[in-house]
C-alpha cells in the first residue's frame, strides 16, 4: 500500500506541482507536457472524475 501512495506522490510532484523559479513542472523542463497536469488527471487517467449524484432536497415537490 505504501507502494501505490509513493507513487501517486512520485507523480504528483512531476506533473502537477509548480516550481516557484520558472513557473514549471519537472515534466515542462524535460519536454513531456506542455502545461501542468490537474490531480484529477493523475487519480482517473483517461476515466471520467466521479462526481457526487445529485438528489431532489426533502420538502421539494417535482414539477409536473
Amino acid at each position: 500500500m505504501v507502494q501505490k501512495y509513493l507513487t501517486v506522490f512520485r507523480a504528483v510532484n512531476n506533473w502537477v506541482h509548480v516550481s516557484d523559479k520558472d513557473g514549471k513542472t519537472p515534466a515542462m523542463r524535460l519536454g513531456f507536457a506542455c502545461k501542468p497536469l490537474g490531480y484529477e488527471d493523475i487519480l482517473w487517467a483517461g476515466q471520467r472524475v466521479p462526481r457526487a449524484k445529485r438528489s431532489r432536497r426533502k420538502g421539494m415537490k417535482a414539477a409536473a
